[in-house]
């Protein structure tokens, strides 16, 4: 039915709402702690409780929302939650397989073989250089410590000393958008700047390895000092791109 009275317009000033910000308690929001759950949304609360319960192969989580909302971090509060209260899942690592080395083969291993691995090298008298690797693209299909958990990790390591951290390594966005993979690299060579001014963190930092065939020249100019050329050399890929890193 179409609407019998009449429509006043609004106002300017009711069209938004200020707020005083000399009464807010934090400077931006990455001084607020992770939201425990969705604000107003108690069914959205319970589907994600309801999706950890779910103990069965084949079934994942998928949350989408407005930027700005906190979605990934009510989430991952509550997967966190939920993983706590569980036993410990397997390492996964993954092997050169020789006879088709686009399926390399996954090992589980037990979680935490840190420290096994440490004390076999003291054993034999070697130590093991190693990157650390870091998501800069904050991609859930890469594995990497997200940027603002390496410092913690750098620190938790100095109690291996046959691991030698060498520096860090990661793979950026697989885009066209020239400035997403500069904010990856950008992302990366500060946070080496960081590590380097950290006398708490083990390693040395003075290595940065990211960069491929596509966008190496701009992970040297962010301070690259490995790059990965492989089809650059030797052709294009069996797979396409896509199949590795889907967008």
């Amino acid at each position: 039915m179409p609407h019998s009275e009449p429509v006043a317009p609004l106002a300017p000033d009711r069209l938004y709402r200020s707020a005083d910000i000399a009464a807010l308690d934090f400077t931006t929001t990455r001084d607020l702690a992770p939201l425990s759950e969705f604000a107003d949304q108690p069914r959205a609360h319970e589907a994600i409780r309801f999706g950890t319960e779910i103990a069965v192969r084949g079934f994942n989580i998928f949350a989408i929302g407005a930027n700005g909302a906190r979605i990934q971090g009510s989430v991952r509060a509550l997967l966190e939650d939920a993983a706590a209260k569980r036993p410990k899942p397997s390492d996964w690592v993954y092997v050169n397989n020789f006879a088709a080395p686009y399926r390399p083969m996954a090992i589980a291993l037990p979680p935490g073989r840190a420290p096994a691995l440490d004390q076999a090298l003291d054993d034999q008298g070697r130590s093991l250089d190693v990157f650390l690797q870091v998501n800069s693209s904050d991609e859930p299909q890469k594995f990497g410590l997200p940027p603002d958990e390496v410092e913690a990790f750098a620190i938790a390591l100095k109690a291996y000393s046959t691991l030698r951290v060498r520096g860090l390594m990661t793979l950026a966005v697989l885009s066209d958008d020239q400035w997403a993979i500069r904010a990856c690299f950008e992302q990366m060579r500060d946070l080496q700047r960081k590590l380097q001014r950290n006398d708490d963190v083990a390693g040395s930092y003075e290595e940065l390895s990211m960069g491929m065939s596509g966008d190496l020249e701009l992970a040297i100019e962010y301070g690259a000092t490995t790059v990965r050329v492989g089809q650059a050399i030797f052709g294009p890929r069996p797979m396409p791109d896509n199949y590795w890193s889907p967008q």
